[in-house]
């Protein structure tokens, strides 16, 4: 309707780019972040999300030739500079990843996200100590932004990772200090996947209520990661046909994701089939 009404305005389509990307319809997101650039080029966050869409559909040449124009313009837009980390980890190119979060360093609300994205990069190449060090100063620069929404769920990320490399006792003892606290929606949906992962089922089907209960309406709560954390305990229960029909409500949402909580829904399948 936004678009019907004000059809100059950029806005509501660039809004649409970031929705249809998260409920995986690659597509369309490109369509629509492709007509916002061409309403308004000058926008860099347009430009931005025009080369994470090119990035999601693994078009990475068009996606760096993008994100790379708009920093030309704007060097100091947040997100092009995640995109551009993204694709030097892509390709192996540590120098440039490392630039990035030098250019990063000291800047309230952005060091500490591009922390946490080095304690992921840390964790996937098996490198857990380094990612415990990257998370400890993620979690301190929230602290010191006054950002503890992002610093619960760093640290609920971190329990995830140690449950998934089988360090049970220390990620139940990371989600016992985090449940104790005010924890938002994204760091309660981290934990419960965790406490899944350990075979604490109890308490995660307790999370699973309460975030059910809070937002019955959220169709990406309730068709993503719902269904995630309940098959996390089915595969802890040795029921992984269990899982694989939980996660049948959240087929049309495999390519989706949306920073910081990719659905990463392919892997979880897989592992179904390993289980």
């Amino acid at each position: 309707m936004w678009a019907k009404t004000y059809p100059r305005d950029d806005l509501p389509h660039n809004n649409l780019a970031v929705i249809y990307g998260g409920m995986g319809q690659l597509e369309r997101a490109l369509q629509e972040a492709q007509e916002a650039v061409h309403l308004d080029p000058n926008d860099s966050n347009n430009v931005a999300n025009l080369g994470f869409s090119y990035l999601a559909l693994n078009r990475f040449d068009e996606a760096r030739r993008i994100i790379e124009q708009a920093l030309v313009h704007v060097p100091d837009n947040f997100v092009c500079r995640v995109g551009i980390y993204i694709l030097a980890l892509l390709r192996g190119d540590a120098r440039t990843m490392q630039q990035q979060v030098a250019w990063a360093s000291g800047k309230a609300g952005v060091e500490n996200i591009f922390l946490s994205i080095e304690a992921n990069t840390a964790t996937a190449h098996g490198n857990l100590a380094k990612a415990r060090d990257l998370v400890q100063r993620s979690v301190a620069a929230d602290k010191r932004d006054n950002l503890s929404a992002h610093a619960a769920a760093t640290q609920a990320q971190a329990a995830l990772w140690e449950a998934q490399y089988g360090n049970v006792e220390l990620a139940r003892k990371e989600v016992s200090a985090l449940l104790t606290k005010e924890a938002g929606e994204i760091a309660k949906i981290m934990a419960a996947l965790a406490l899944g992962e350990v075979k604490n089922v109890q308490r995660a089907e307790a999370i699973v209520r309460e975030l059910n209960l809070r937002a019955p309406n959220d169709t990406i709560l309730n068709s993503v990661w719902l269904p995630s954390i309940r098959a996390h305990v089915e595969i802890s229960r040795g029921n992984p046909a269990g899982a694989v029909t939980l996660l049948h409500a959240a087929l049309p949402y495999d390519l989706g994701g949306k920073p910081p909580l990719p659905y990463s829904l392919p892997g979880l399948r897989s592992r179904t089939s390993l289980s």
